[in-house]
This record gives structure tokens, C-alpha cells and sequence, in this order.
């Protein structure tokens, strides 16, 4: 028996939970470097919105913060997130011939490593309905786990002070020999001191 299409929708959902919650806890990583180059977490929201690879977004924001021009962001984007273009390949092969341009476009919009993995894995034909569900999670996850971070501004020297004052409290305190005592002028007795 075929699926309907709000089962195949219901069913991605339930697939892309896991997804998106493993999704939200990367994308920290991603909004602390934008926060650390100088995006706002509106610009690190879209960012990962809009771009759903974490190597094309980190190969992104490198180039962006040595200050390169927007044709060398788009060119180093292209090529770290070309094997999508191959995933979109193969899945197309998956698709029932007369698939609308639409959905084959909304599909391809946020083809990522695990998707392709759980959409391919499908038997038969695939249905973009189950595409769509899948997406409901891992989506919003990834653009608002970048935004959460943005928000907070967390650098190295910031992550370093715990650290070093639990590493300054473990210490055994060792005892320090005492300060050498300051040097003493020498007086030159040079006889009786004349006296009125």
C-alpha cells in the first residue's frame, strides 16, 4: 500500500528528530565563531539558514574574517559543499519522473549528509513529503542553535580564566624560600667625623 502523503511527512518528522537535535548541539559551535568574527546573531541565524553545511559555513566565515572578496567566499563555499551536488544527483534518481520542478527545488534546498542518508535509505519511490517532514527539525535546530550562540559572546581567554583558576587551585601550594634580603649600602668608615 502507497503512503499518503501526510504519512510520509509524519514519518520524515519522527526520522529528523534525532537529526535536529544533534544539529542544534553542532550549530553552538558554529554561532560562536560567527560571534567571534563579528556577525550579530541575526546574521549567524541567517547564515545557517540559508547554508546548512557546517564545513561550507566554517570555510565561510575563514575567508570572511581574513576580509576576502565575496567572489572568493562563493568560490571556497562552492567547492567545500560540492558533494551535495552529487547527493542531489543520486537522490533525483530516486524521484517519480513527473515531480514538479517545485518540489524537486525544496528538496534540494537542504540536502545535508544525514537527510540524504535517512531519504535515500527509503524504499521505492521517494516521496518529498517525507523530505519535508524530515526538515521540520533539523532546520530551525541548526539556524537557531547558531543564533543562541551569537548571543553569547564566549572567546579564548574568556574560556581559558576557569580553567586556569581551577588548575591554580589544584595546585599543592609549595612553599617558597624566603626573599633574599635587600642589599646592604656599605658605610666606609673613613675616620673621626669632625666635630665643630
Amino acid at each position: 500500500m502507497k503512503e499518503s502523503n501526510s504519512q510520509a511527512f509524519r514519518r520524515g518528522f519522527r526520522d529528523g528528530i534525532p537529526i535536529g537535535l544533534g544539529y542544534l548541539a553542532v550549530s553552538f559551535s558554529i554561532g560562536i565563531a560567527a560571534r567571534n568574527i563579528g556577525l550579530n546573531a541575526f546574521q549567524g541565524f541567517l547564515m545557517s539558514l540559508l547554508n546548512n553545511a557546517s564545513a561550507g559555513e566554517y570555510a565561510g566565515l575563514t575567508v570572511i574574517a581574513a576580509n576576502s572578496p565575496y567572489i572568493e567566499v562563493a568560490i571556497v563555499t562552492l567547492i567545500t559543499n560540492a558533494r551535495y551536488l552529487l547527493m542531489s544527483c543520486a537522490m533525483s534518481q530516486r524521484l517519480s519522473p513527473d515531480l514538479s520542478l517545485g518540489h524537486r527545488l525544496l528538496m534540494s534546498y537542504d540536502i545535508t549528509d544525514e537527510l540524504f542518508g535517512i531519504a535515500i535509505s527509503r524504499p521505492g519511490t521517494l516521496n518529498p513529503y517525507y523530505t519535508y517532514g524530515a526538515m521540520v527539525t533539523p532546520l530551525p535546530g541548526w539556524a537557531f542553535g547558531t543564533m543562541l550562540l551569537s548571543l553569547i559572546h564566549i572567546s579564548e581567554p574568556t574560556r581559558r580564566t576557569p580553567i586556569s583558576y581551577a588548575v591554580f587551585c589544584l595546585k599543592k601550594k609549595k612553599k617558597r624560600p624566603p626573599p633574599p634580603p635587600p642589599p646592604h649600602h656599605k658605610v666606609h668608615n673613613q675616620g673621626p667625623v669632625p666635630t665643630g
